[in-house]
């Protein structure tokens, strides 16, 4: 995100934080200097005052989330998440050391950690049985689901101010010096204002193009692998911001000793690279990267910034586990080997050790998620 919104935000979090508490004592003051406030932070952001007022509202809506979460750690039963919880299909209870989910028709089905806390990606959520699931389980479990709804509303309002910027009162020219250099090209741009309300749309009613869904399907494999084989990397997904003017969908964070310092910028792209059309229009992307890949890097204190495309493959696994109802595991659940494989050189190789891969790629293989490379000889 932009530097200047951060501080921005940071306004909008110290009062919502004060309307969410009800720490106020006169409220009438209160929302004065908050209509201050917001003329303020409208001016500063070359937007109107009821734009704010509606990132304002957002704000208050991650603080109240937030005040569930406190109280979720502490052990107690929120009573706004109660009428919630009872609408979520899946009842999770923990039996002989393993998380256990019994489906309407009294099939059962174990889920291990990273499907517990990738699930809510896909729109899947469960309901901890608080008797037998461990707190520190339910702890873990409440803090992404909180998270993620957080990261939401935070996508939102970035794109909401970015949607609706004033022009600065200067020339082309200038406007285009101003810009990040990856966004300075010889071709016509798409105003950037329109692209931010493609987002904004996006993000309020939920749908998502087929190279989003793959986007995220990557991504969250990712996660689970790091979450089930206790890999030494954080996966963090862009905001909205980033990925629109530095080209970079998420990062792979490397931490611990033995991993290399800085993070792994990934562009994705789901191009069917048979066809001559668009296997042009790939490359043309390939050397467009490239061509800012170092601006990108330097800006960011990314190692690298890499293009994977993973084609078309994706899709109808993605399929396929929407019309069985979305079982335990997530779409990846029927990936081949081969393809976990193509993924996992590319994008955890130059982040791991290589004893860390090595290792990693021999569990995998035990697991039967790989395929076992020592027989095929590849």
């Amino acid at each position: 995100m932009r530097e200047d919104f951060a501080r921005r935000l940071e306004t909008h979090k110290k009062f919502a934080r004060e309307v969410v508490d009800g720490s106020s004592q006169d409220t009438q003051v209160l929302d004065q200097i908050i209509d201050l406030e917001l003329e303020q932070l409208a001016h500063e952001a070359r937007t109107s005052v009821e734009v704010q007022r509606v990132v304002f509202h957002l704000q208050q809506d991650k603080q109240r989330i937030m005040a569930i979460l406190h109280q979720q750690l502490r052990g107690e039963e929120p009573q706004d998440t109660l009428e919630a919880q009872a609408n979520r299909q899946r009842f999770v209870r923990f039996t002989d050391g393993k998380l256990i989910w019994q489906r309407h028709d009294g099939e059962t089905f174990e889920i291990t950690p990273g499907e517990l806390l990738t699930a809510g990606e896909w729109g899947v959520h469960y309901q901890l049985d608080a008797q037998s699931v461990p707190l520190p389980v339910r702890k873990r479990y409440f803090a992404r689901e909180a998270r993620r709804a957080i990261w939401k509303l935070l996508q939102r309002q970035i794109a909401l101010e970015e949607s609706q910027k004033m022009p600065k009162a200067v020339g082309a020219a200038k406007r285009r010096q101003s810009l990040p250099a990856t966004q300075k090209q010889s071709q016509p741009m798409k105003p950037l204002g329109e692209i931010f309300q493609a987002a904004l749309q996006r993000l309020e009613t939920g749908e998502e193009s087929a190279g989003f869904i793959g986007e995220r399907m990557v991504r969250t494999w990712l996660e689970k692998c790091a979450i089930e084989y206790d890999l030494p990397i954080l996966v963090e997904d862009s905001d909205v911001y980033n990925d629109v003017i530095q080209m970079v969908d998420f990062q792979i964070r490397p931490i611990g000793r033995e991993s290399h310092a800085r993070p792994l910028g990934i562009q994705f792209s789901t191009m069917d690279d048979h066809v001559p059309a668009t296997k042009e229009k790939l490359e043309r992307k390939r050397k467009r990267l490239e061509k800012y890949k170092d601006i990108t890097c330097r800006e960011l204190g990314l190692s690298d910034l890499i293009l994977v495309n993973v084609s078309g493959r994706y899709q109808a696994h993605y399929n396929k586990w929407v019309h069985e109802k979305k079982p335990v595991g997530g779409p990846d659940r029927s990936w081949p080997p081969e393809f976990r494989l193509s993924l996992l050189r590319p994008l955890l190789e130059p982040v791991l050790s290589n004893r860390q891969f090595r290792e990693l790629e021999s569990r995998m293989q035990k697991d039967g998620l790989l395929p076992d490379t020592r027989r095929t000889g590849r």
